[in-house]
C-alpha cells in the first residue's frame, strides 16, 4: 500500500516520479540505555568534593575519551551533589556519547534531585539530540515516573519527526508507556498503530512523498511495540486503529476509572 500512496504523492508533486526504492525496516540501534557495569557507591559530600575536583579538569579536555571517562567515573557514585554537573554536560557537551553517558548516570542519582532535573532537560531545548532525549526518558522511568503528570515533557516528541535518529526516542517511550500502563498516551498510541497513510492522495495540503516514506519505516521498526503498549494500558488487543476507537468510544471511561483505583509502582531507590 505505502508504494501506492508515495506514488500517487509523488505524481503530484513531481512531473517524473521515480518511484522509491524498497522500503526495508532499518536495523534496530544499539541500546544506550546498557546497564552500567560497575556498581554505584554512596558517596558522602568529602568524597563529591574531591571526585568533582577530578571531574571539572578532565570533562575540559578536548579529547573524547577523556570526557566519557570523566563521566563514567562520576556516574558510579551517587550523591545529590551530583546531578548538577551531570545535567549541566547533559545539554552542554558537544559529544551525543558523552551527553548520552551523563544522562544515564542522572539515573543512578537520588530520585528526589535526578528527577525534577530530567524533566527539565526533557523539556528543554534538546529536539535536535532525539538520541539524547531516547536516554533521558529511560532515566525518566527509573527515577519515580508518575503518570499524567511526567507525560507532559514527553507527549510531543514521539510524532516530532519519523527519521531514523529518533526511532531509539521512540522505543525508549513505547517502553515508558507499557511498564507505567501510562493512560495519557492512548490517543497517541492509536494514532501510530495501523500502516501510515494519508486519508487522501489527492489532498495538495499533505505532507510530501518523503515523510510518508520516513513514516512507514519507523512504523515497520516499532508497531509490534505500539500493540504490546495498548495492551499493557487498555487490557486489550487491536489489530486496527477502528477497533482501538470503537473499543474506546465504549470503555475509555471506565478505563480512566480503573487506573486511577489502581496504586501507583513504588520508587526504585
Amino acid at each position: 500500500m505505502l508504494a501506492v500512496v508515495l506514488a500517487a504523492l509523488l505524481g503530484v508533486q513531481d512531473p517524473e516520479p521515480r518511484p522509491p526504492d524498497p522500503a526495508t525496516p532499518p536495523a534496530a540501534p544499539v541500546s544506550p540505555e546498557a546497564p552500567a557495569t560497575q556498581p554505584v557507591e554512596d558517596w558522602d559530600d568529602a568524597r563529591v568534593k574531591d571526585e568533582l575536583k577530578a571531574f571539572n579538569e578532565r570533562i575540559k579536555s578536548r579529547a573524547l575519551k577523556d570526557r566519557i571517562a570523566a563521566v563514567e567515573r562520576l556516574a558510579v557514585g551517587r550523591n545529590a551533589k551530583l546531578v548538577p554537573p551531570l545535567a549541566n554536560t547533559v545539554a552542554r557537551d558537544p559529544a551525543l556519547t558523552v551527553r548520552k553517558t551523563a544522562a544515564l548516570g542522572l539515573a543512578h542519582q537520588p530520585p528526589r534531585e535526578a528527577k525534577p532535573a530530567v524533566v527539565r532537560l526533557l523539556g528543554g531545548d534538546l529536539d535536535a539530540v532525539p538520541e539524547v532525549q531516547a536516554v533521558l526518558v529511560t532515566t525518566l522511568s527509573r527515577v519515580g515516573y508518575e503518570k499524567k503528570r511526567d507525560w507532559e515533557p514527553i507527549k510531543n516528541l514521539f510524532e516530532r519527526d519519523y527519521g531514523e535518529n529518533r526511532l531509539a526516542l521512540q522505543r525508549a517511550i513505547l517502553a515508558l508507556i507499557e511498564e507505567h500502563q501510562e493512560l495519557e498516551a492512548i490517543d497517541m498510541l492509536v494514532r501510530n498503530l495501523g500502516e501510515p497513510v494519508p486519508e487522501n492522495v489527492d489532498d495538495a495540503s499533505n505532507p510530501p512523498a518523503e515523510y510518508w516514506e520516513r513514516r512507514w519505516k519507523a512504523w515497520q521498526s516499532w508497531r509490534a511495540d505500539v500493540k504490546e503498549a495498548l495492551l499493557a494500558v487498555t487490557g486489550q488487543q487491536f489489530s486496527t486503529p477502528k477497533e482501538a476507537k470503537d473499543w474506546l468510544r465504549e470503555n475509555r471511561a471506565k478505563l480512566e476509572r480503573r487506573k486511577q483505583d489502581k496504586p501507583a509502582k513504588p520508587v526504585k531507590k
